[in-house]
């Protein structure tokens, strides 16, 4: 499965660089057979990653895969013949490939069960639950002895 396409890295990055890095010199599009051979590579690396702690392919995509797998795909383009890559997008594709090593390593997660589906949200086994012994009711009865001089006689 592919988390980002063409048009994504247009989005992010423009369609001067998408030319540069994907076209032919003189070409005034980019090329969406080698954007799309960097998006799927990139897209292979992450499910490398996800795979030892989801089943894949993943049932929901969650959107911070899309800007990862275009941080990847840049750089991959940016590494190929006469090209080389900016620091920016050195550090750019070290940032995505750190943020999935921590996901393989369990420390942070995508928002996805095991099996690649999104939890219940319904309050059931995997949702929090917080209560308190008593409730505490202020009205007018409760408040009629309480002195308000304290704070100018009147309330803030």
């Amino acid at each position: 499965m592919v988390y980002a396409s063409l048009q994504s890295l247009i989005a992010r990055f423009g369609e001067d660089e998408m030319i540069g890095l994907t076209a032919l010199p003189g070409a005034a599009d980019p090329d969406p057979v080698v954007a799309g051979q960097a998006l799927a590579d990139a897209s292979a690396m992450i499910d490398g990653y996800l795979a030892s702690r989801y089943a894949l392919p993943l049932t929901t995509i969650p959107a911070l895969l899309e800007p990862l797998c275009c941080d990847i795909a840049r750089y991959r383009l940016a590494t190929g013949g006469d090209r080389t890559p900016t620091d920016e997008m050195r550090d750019r594709h070290q940032d995505a490939l750190t943020w999935l090593e921590k996901v393989a390593a369990g420390k942070i997660g995508l928002g996805l069960d095991p099996t690649g589906n999104e939890p219940p949200i319904d309050g059931g086994a995997t949702g929090a639950s917080f209560s308190s012994r008593r409730s505490r009711v202020f009205d007018a009865e409760k408040l009629a002895d309480y002195d308000f001089r304290a704070w100018g006689g009147r309330l803030l």
